[in-house]
């Protein structure tokens, strides 16, 4: 760990490869939250590296910190909900397993693909403990299908939960062709759910932007194509005739390159934010707030959720 001119700390954790800034601030421990509760997730980031099939949650340049100012909603972006606040919105944050509690104005939610591990009595367990939502890897690229989706969709939708999808962009390239080809991958394993499952797809289909060891995405992707190329996916997707869209993005990427440069995305596309904070501190539909919760009876580690918004 060492400190930067920013009032910034650059982390490793022992024994993997991962790494990446938090602001020096996140090792004091915070108030209690209203209420009594006290919040102590740290605000970590990740360098967001991946390998094909996988998912991460970090940003290009390693950081997912920034200010916890409220942001009103993007032009053209629907965005509902509060700034995530555990105190104002009613949903806390405790321990280092990112347990949550859910508000009367929230829901709790995880995201997971073939990397977990997972029965049918996994998500029975999911549902049991209070979890209303669930969003499963589909796709990746224009030829990738993980290879647990199918599978974790029937089981998720047997044990009663809302299941939605998500994609891994597959290519940084800037021409719309890459990015409509991806769109209509996704769309079509999403269309054979059905078919495979006995459960017709019914959920929001989510683009996950975010650099992996693949897509080659660079900041100068982000600064200068990404608000397009996403423009490009979501709309063939609605085209295609899946009308329910949505972006997941870190926060730095977000407030750095994507909000309020909108305007050429469906009006109704959801917002999924990624911050490893006691706050999100900006509109979204949903926040994942840590990538490792922990769920009673089930082995491993999450990516935990929460959202804001009915639909989920």
């Amino acid at each position: 760990m060492k400190e930067s001119t920013q009032n910034m700390s650059h982390i490793c954790v022992v024994g993997t490869t991962q790494s990446g800034w938090i602001y020096t601030s996140h090792f004091t421990k915070p108030a209690p939250a209203a209420g009594g509760t006290t919040s102590t997730t740290t605000g970590t980031s990740q360098t967001g590296s991946s390998t094909a099939g996988g998912k991460t949650t970090g940003t290009a340049t390693g950081s997912t910190s920034g200010s916890t100012g409220s942001a009103a909603a993007t032009s053209g972006t629907t965005t509902t909900g509060n700034t995530g606040s555990g105190s104002a919105s009613g949903t806390t944050t405790t321990g280092s397993t990112g347990s949550a509690t859910a508000s009367a104005t929230t829901t709790k939610g995880l995201d997971v693909s073939h990397y977990q591990t997972l029965t049918q009595d996994s998500f029975n367990l999911m549902k049991s403990q209070g979890y209303n939502f669930v969003i499963l890897k589909a796709t990746e690229g224009s030829g990738y299908t993980d290879s647990k989706f199918y599978t974790y969709y029937k089981y998720a939708r047997n044990a009663g939960l809302s299941v939605h999808a998500y994609h891994m962009i597959g290519n940084s390239t800037t021409t719309s062709a890459q990015h409509i080809a991806e769109a209509k991958h996704f769309y079509q394993v999403l269309a054979q759910t059905k078919a495979k499952t006995g459960y017709a797809f019914t959920g929001y289909a989510f683009e996950d932007i975010e650099p992996t060891g693949t897509n080659s995405i660079t900041t100068t992707w982000w600064a200068n194509a990404a608000p397009a190329c996403a423009g490009y996916f979501l709309n063939e997707m609605q085209t295609l005739g899946q009308t329910k869209v949505g972006i997941y993005a870190g926060y730095f990427n977000w407030k750095s390159y994507l909000e309020g440069h909108t305007d050429s995305w469906p009006s109704n596309t959801k917002i999924w934010l990624a911050r490893y904070n006691i706050t999100l501190g900006t509109n979204a539909d949903v926040w994942q707030y840590t990538e490792t919760g922990t769920i009673d009876g089930i082995t491993g580690h999450f990516d935990l959720d929460i959202s804001y918004d009915p639909d989920f």
